[in-house]
């Protein structure tokens, strides 16, 4: 059973209904995050870390298939360092 947002019903006391929820429910702004995350990037802190992590962030939002989003993480681990952007 589907309810509308604001819809009221009533249960009966010998009638039984369950509700199912997603397992993980975010309000993340992901188009903030990018943007976000861009401008640390041009900031172009010397952190390899905080590049990797950034990278990671990236590809969270950008790859929804757990397959190939192990991957991409597995290739930023093993990375020398990124490129933050900046040839100063």
């Amino acid at each position: 059973m589907y309810l509308e947002k604001g819809a009221r019903f009533l249960v009966r006391a010998d009638e039984t209904f369950s509700v199912q929820y997603k397992k993980k429910f975010d309000l993340r702004d992901e188009n903030n995050d990018l943007a976000n995350f861009k401008l640390v990037r041009e900031m172009g802190l010397p952190s390899e870390t905080l590049n990797k992590e950034l990278d990671k962030q990236i590809a969270m939002i950008v790859v929804k298939s757990g397959d190939v989003l192990d991957t991409i993480m597995d290739e930023i681990d093993a990375s020398e360092g990124t490129d933050t952007g900046n040839d100063e």
